[in-house]
């Protein structure tokens, strides 16, 4: 009687577990339809997939593609498995996980390959607006990595990378996104370019540029509200050359701004190449930057021995040495900020200049108006 019981238990727990999975099922044309409708409202992106298949929370979508505005070739993406997909009570989606097919695209002169796509804590808006409000009414994700990538020109090999990361955050009233993002293990290879300008090559190779290697990373954060962009930091780092930070903090970039950027662009996509369309194109650009202002920038270089080089290459244009070439410059300077008419910037700069040309190490440059200044 006591085994029958447990058999009957036994039996009645896995017909619920069933029922419970085919009950909490994610409908996958559903989710699919509300994240292409998603794609197209932020960015104009048209997504497609052939085929559609679920089970329990997880969703397969094959033959997967996306349009870029204006391009009329479609780029495929092959197979997309998402998991831990659930419907949030709004009627929006939140996806754990998307793992992306190996990216392997080539033609008859060059190769782009890109191997582990990741992008993780994905959330679908219940409503898909053409004009977003606040963050919450936008498709987000908070992890995303890629790598290793390489790629190719004629077989040989000309940029690789270890990896990319970048990681989002929104506050708890969804106004503000903070952001990261690094790029490891970066390698460029120039000299197996096949139709590089003679004259470029020569540079580079007199610059010792030919191959480097390096990373970048970067943070900052965005006020959707009240359309404050701080790029607290933008680095580039490479051997050879030296360190690029930059800093830049600027104001206007609403919602709004993001949405007429993105009409302005198509519409220029749109237009052609005509040189009436790529003249609309830039007055109608230049109209939106007027909506922006400058509130600061940093601009800090640390010299890896690119200095000492230029300048010898530079000088050796001119029939004269290194040293002689750091003198034109530390001359040069002061004419060109006296354009500025802002005499103790002039001074400033010159100063500072100089110093770093005497012995190159590193140099920063602020600019913090009291108060913003229209673009």
């Amino acid at each position: 009687m006591f085994h029958y019981r447990k058999t009957r238990l036994l039996l009645a727990g896995v017909a619920f577990a069933a029922m419970s999975s085919s009950a909490f099922a994610v409908d996958g044309n559903k989710l699919f339809d509300h994240l292409s409708k998603s794609y197209e409202a932020q960015g104009g992106l048209t997504l497609k997939a052939q085929d559609v298949s679920t089970s329990g929370s997880n969703v397969t979508l094959s033959g997967v593609s996306i349009t870029v505005p204006g391009e009329a070739k479609e780029i495929p993406l092959g197979k997309i498995e998402l998991t831990d997909v659930e419907e949030a009570g709004d009627g929006g989606y939140t996806i754990g996980k998307a793992t992306f097919d190996n990216v392997d695209f080539s033609d008859d002169k060059s190769s782009f390959k890109a191997r582990d796509i990741e992008v993780s804590d994905i959330t679908i808006p219940a409503e898909v607006s053409q004009n977003p409000t606040s963050l919450s009414d936008m498709l987000l994700y908070r992890n995303i990595h890629v790598g290793p990538i390489t790629a190719e020109d004629k077989g040989a090999k000309v940029f690789s990378m270890d990896g990319m990361d970048m990681n989002l955050g929104v506050d708890s009233d969804n106004s503000t996104l903070t952001f990261d993002y690094t790029g490891n293990g970066v390698f460029i290879d120039m000299s197996n370019v096949k139709d590089m300008d003679p004259k470029a090559r020569d540079k580079m190779q007199a610059l010792d540029l030919m191959q480097v290697t390096g990373k970048f990373s970067g943070n900052g954060s965005w006020n959707a509200t009240s359309g404050m962009l701080d790029m607290q930091s933008m680095a580039y780092d490479f051997d050879k050359v030296g360190k690029l930070d930059i800093g830049l903090s600027i104001s206007g970039y609403t919602l709004e701004f993001v949405r007429a950027l993105q009409e302005a662009t198509k519409t220029a996509q749109a237009g052609g190449n005509t040189p009436e369309s790529q003249q609309a194109a830039g007055m109608a650009m230049l109209g939106l930057m007027q909506q922006l202002s400058f509130v600061g920038a940093t601009i800090r270089f640390d010299d890896h021995s690119i200095t000492e080089r230029a300048l010898d290459v530079a000088g050796k244009d001119q029939g004269m040495s290194g040293e002689q070439m750091a003198q034109m410059v530390k001359a040069m300077v002061p004419i060109g900020m006296a354009q500025l008419q802002i005499p103790e910037l002039q001074n400033m700069v010159s100063q500072a200049v100089n110093t770093y040309l005497d012995n190159p190490q590193n140099i920063t440059i602020s600019a913090k108006p009291a108060d913003a200044v229209p673009f």
